[in-house]
């Protein structure tokens, strides 16, 4: 039987010119490849933070659209990963949660990937 397990990406740069270049591409690959799922770049009130978000795809684990929004999350987390330096440090900041899920097995909120 399937599930529902929602996941959503958060990304945020920290304020810089050259992040904001950085948050921009990150934005118009979502964008491409989430569609109405990405949000608007939304500014901090403090610092000049900007983040936008990727809502879940709402499907249920294990159907043919859970499965392809599973590979299009892959492959943007690869796209953010590539953004950092060296040395782990770097403009954008991500997270992937999920959470909300009705599998009475897996009830907690989890952070599954972060930068």
């Amino acid at each position: 039987m399937s599930y529902v397990s929602h996941h959503a990406i958060i990304v945020t740069s920290n304020g810089y010119d050259s992040a904001d270049q950085r948050l921009r591409e990150a934005h118009d690959y979502a964008n491409k490849h989430f569609g109405a799922l990405t949000s608007q770049i939304i500014s901090s009130v403090f610092n000049g933070y900007k983040t936008f978000f990727v809502a879940p795809d709402g499907s249920k684990e294990g159907w043919d659209e859970s499965d392809e929004h599973d590979i299009k999350r892959d492959n943007f987390i690869k796209i953010l990963d590539d953004m950092m330096y060296d040395d782990g440090s770097g403009p954008i900041r991500y997270a992937e949660v999920r959470y909300g899920t009705d599998d009475c097995d897996q009830l907690t909120t989890t952070v599954t990937r972060s930068n």
